[in-house]
């Protein structure tokens, strides 16, 4: 039996509008909340007290601890009478409506060995972000647009969405899943780069830099699971990001 009880309205439109999807499967917890960027800035400023700014990306993975504490403390689920507690695992912010997307994955590297794993994890994460980042604006120059559903996202892209293996402690199949990701991430964008080369050097000049760093993260999973030299060091800070982050400057 699920309770959802929501609880995302704020003070400043006549109407709150926010949308929350929730996908549970086995043991795994998949939620994207959408909501209107300045409602949600209003809600964090009465529950912690404090005035916080999230209009651009960097800003809200600053402050990704006191959303996320929002987050849960707003919006309930509770499963046989027992409240799940949810992370954020992703977020877009395009024309001022932010998608939150929550999981459980990252948290469940756990033991010695799992602090490193969450790590390399939390690197390939935040350049994902930048990879989203990074070509969105030549979308919208090229006159695309993004799909409003994230599910059909998900199966236009052809990666399988990641989530807890069954034992969500498992590292090895966390670690499987995450290069499962990349791999299909891999494919697509070398897709891309075959499709614009002497064409659309703007686009091109994207895709490549993406594709470096999707590699990179393939070989950073394949030397985990398998022991084969990849010639990782860790990246200098957290989304580092080489070679994107000359196409991903609203991530500061």
């Amino acid at each position: 039996m699920i309770h959802l009880i929501f609880n995302l309205f704020f003070f400043i439109h006549p109407i709150y509008i926010s949308s929350t999807n929730i996908i549970i499967s086995d043991e795994n917890l998949e939620i994207k909340i959408k909501l209107f960027r300045d409602d949600l800035e209003d809600g964090l400023r009465d529950f912690h007290g404090l005035s916080i700014s999230i209009d651009n990306l960097n800003k809200i993975e600053k402050n990704k601890d006191l959303v996320n504490k929002y987050i849960n403390n707003k919006l309930s689920l509770i499963i046989n009478d027992e409240k799940i507690n949810f992370f954020i695992m992703d977020y877009s912010l395009v024309n001022d409506v932010l998608e939150i997307y929550f999981t459980n994955l990252r948290m469940h590297c756990t033991g010695l060995d799992g602090e490193g794993v969450k790590g390399i994890i939390e690197d390939a994460r935040l350049e994902d972000l930048s990879h989203f980042e990074s070509c969105i604006e030549r979308i919208f120059q090229l006159g695309g647009s993004l799909p409003n559903d994230a599910q059909a996202f998900i199966k236009m892209s052809g990666c399988e969405f990641l989530q807890l293996p069954k034992n969500p402690t498992d590292m090895k199949a966390i670690l499987e899943k995450c290069l499962k990701a990349e791999q299909g991430a891999i494919v697509n964008w070398n897709k891309v780069c075959k499709m614009t080369f002497d064409k659309d050097p703007a686009t091109y000049d994207i895709a490549k830099d993406i594709l470096m760093e999707e590699i990179e993260h393939e070989s950073w999973f394949l030397e985990l699971l398998y022991g084969r030299p990849s010639g990782h060091m860790r990246r200098k800070f957290p989304g580092e990001r080489p070679h994107t982050q000359k196409h991903s400057r609203s991530l500061g």
